[in-house]
């Protein structure tokens, strides 16, 4: 992870489209669903982003603060980051400035998101609707990352500032019946070594 840089990436075999659809609600869960803590409401299957600005509203962005201020014990703040939608590419080029478009396709990692600490920015796929459980569980772990710069905590690696968010995420798709493994093929081994120094 380069300095200044948070992701949600998936491994080789979960397709980005499988992500962003994929859910196991049952009928009569799809919503309207109160974020816990808060009255915003989503409804699983239509699109939270704002008519006017396409973005996900900030009402959105507070309710998630709040919710993950109650359940993993992040400060609640309202200083909100900024949105951005990017095609791959520009995630890629993001998250690995120095990589080329060969060694990118050789690696079987996608990056699905990125929180961008210089920025103070969550970049989200061109495609993004926040419509699926896993869609907004994107924008939770990006949420994290942009708690934890808020609060600057020190971390002995990169990869351990990944533990809140996944343990976040994770909570956030268990509300739903779902999680990291079903959602983004994420599993136990996966998030041992995206979350520990192991170098």
């Amino acid at each position: 992870m380069r300095g200044g840089l948070s992701s949600l990436a998936l491994a080789a075999g979960v397709t980005v489209a499988a992500a962003q659809s994929s859910g196991s609600l049952s009928d009569g869960q799809d919503g309207p669903w109160s974020i816990s803590g808060t009255t915003y409401s989503v409804v699983i299957g239509k699109s939270v982003l704002d008519r006017d600005t396409g973005l996900p509203p900030q009402a959105l962005l507070s309710a998630i603060v709040t919710w993950l201020s109650q359940r993993v014990g992040l400060p609640d703040t309202a200083q909100l980051p900024r949105v951005a939608f990017v095609t791959n590419k520009e995630m890629d080029a993001v998250r690995y400035p120095e990589a080329t478009e060969r060694q990118l396709a050789g690696s079987g990692v996608q990056v699905l998101s990125l929180y961008d600490t210089t920025e103070d920015t969550i970049l989200l796929p061109k495609e993004w609707t926040g419509s699926s459980v896993a869609e907004l569980s994107m924008l939770v772990h990006e949420m994290v990352h942009h708690l934890q710069a808020v609060g600057n905590p020190r971390y002995g690696c990169p990869e351990e500032r990944e533990a809140l968010a996944y343990d976040a995420q994770q909570k956030w798709l268990e509300q739903f019946g779902t999680d990291l493994a079903e959602q983004f093929g994420i599993d136990g081994l996966t998030l041992i070594v995206r979350t520990h120094c192991l170098m």
